[in-house]
This record gives structure tokens, sequence and C-alpha cells, in this order.
């Protein structure tokens, strides 16, 4: 904890908490009075620059340690996050959730929203494990997917993927958002190519934000069923079976 604090001093960055490999919990910026200099250039569905509307949170971890990556770094060769450290984001991000009002789906790694720039947490950052034992974030539901999109070309992917906060952008090589969605999503299935089982997994995501009550809040985004629609309309054979607008 000591050495990522010295590293947040002599790099000019900071987050509002920090939680270390046996989960205690370090508050260095009041979120509640102060931004952190967490996230740099960033997009989150509308809004940039969350510096600005972000609670930053970092747990102590070496990622994918001395490895020249990310890209190229199978899952398997990233560092774990310790139970502790994972139970102690669920409490904590549970409470921001509850007194902040946040929504789940607006519950987002760096990787999601500095695309091709950050890359934590990644694929060892159990978001489902989150979702399941404290209901925090956002995790899709098991459902069989019969009609997948083509979403190898690259406009109809960021359509896709813009449902759920991810941004396009000229200058961001297609594989960053695939890895990204990948490493929140379905780490089991890591890459920065498209494959039908990440197809389907973008399809589960935006087919359970559909009208969906989120567990922490109780609120129902009214805006998110609006691009689902949408969406299903340009895509009607693929969406019609769970979305009608």
């Amino acid at each position: 904890r000591e050495k990522v604090l010295a590293a947040y001093y002599r790099n000019g960055t900071s987050a509002h908490i920090l939680i270390d490999r046996e989960g205690k919990v370090c508050i260095n910026v009041d979120y509640r009075l102060y931004r952190a200099f967490h996230a740099g250039i960033s997009q989150f569905y509308e809004l940039t620059s969350l510096n600005g509307y972000s609670i930053g949170i970092e747990c102590v971890n070496t990622l994918y340690g001395k490895r020249e990556g990310p890209y190229p770094v199978p899952r398997h060769e990233w560092e774990a996050y310790t139970q502790e450290q994972m139970d102690a984001v669920g409490e904590v991000v549970f409470l921001l959730q509850r007194y902040g009002r946040i929504p789940g789906f607006m519950v987002a790694g760096h990787a999601d929203i500095a695309l091709g720039r950050k890359t934590d947490p990644g694929p060892r950052f159990d978001w489902q494990g989150l979702y399941k034992k404290f209901g925090v974030g956002f995790f899709p539901e098991k459902r069989q997917i019969q009609n997948l999109p083509d979403l190898r070309d690259e406009i109809t992917l960021h359509r896709f993927l813009s449902v759920l906060g991810y941004h396009s952008d000229p200058n961001i090589a297609l594989g960053c958002p695939i890895w990204a969605f990948c490493a929140h999503y379905c780490s089991e299935l890591l890459s920065t190519e498209m494959s039908p089982g990440i197809g389907a997994t973008i399809i589960r995501c935006i087919t359970s934000l559909y009208k969906r009550v989120d567990p922490i809040t109780h609120q129902r985004s009214h805006h998110i069923d609006e691009m689902c629609e949408n969406l299903a309309d340009e895509h009607p054979g693929v969406l019609s079976e769970f979305i009608a607008s």
C-alpha cells in the first residue's frame, strides 16, 4: 500500500479509495468534496473526463507484472485479487451505490472508460462474484441466444457496445473495446478479436439491461430502455425475442 501511495505522489495521480491485499480500506481523497485524478482522458456513455464524475477505487495488484502487455498476456498470467480485497470492494461499492443512488451499470473499470490506455482491474477481477454476493455493479443473466448478429463489422459492433457504455473512437483500435468488454464480462474468452461466444455475451448484457430494476437503488433506467429499443428496431431478428419497442 505504501508503494502505491508513493507512486501516486510521484506521478501526480490519486484515487479516492485504496484497498490493499488484506482488504484494508484507505480513504485518500474525500469523495464528498474533491475529485481524484485516476481516470484521465476517459468516456463512459455520454460522460467524458470522468475524474469530475466518478469515485475512484483502486486495489493493490501487479496486474500482468513485468510482462510486455497487456493484450498478449493470457488471463492466467494476470495476478489474482484476494478474497479479502473482493469482499472489501463489494462492501464499499454497495454503500456507494445505495447512498449515492448509483445504478449498477454505471460501475465500471478503468479499462472500460479509457479504451486502449488503461487495463485495470484486468481479467482476474471477479465482477460476477461481486454481483452475486453483494448485488453491486451489473452482470448479465444466463440465457440462450438463438440469433447472433455479425459483429465483425466495426460500425455494428460499436453500435451494440454503446448500449453498455463503450464509446467509439477512430483513433482507438477495434480490439481495445473487445478486450475491455471480455475482461469485464467474459474473461474466459479474453481476446482482441470477435468470436460467437463474445457476441452472445454482448447480447446477453444488452437484453439483461432492458427494463432492469437495480437490486440496490431499486431504480430503472428509461434511457437505457430506449437505447435497447432503438437497437432492437435496427436488428429485429436478433433482439426482438427479448426487447419490444
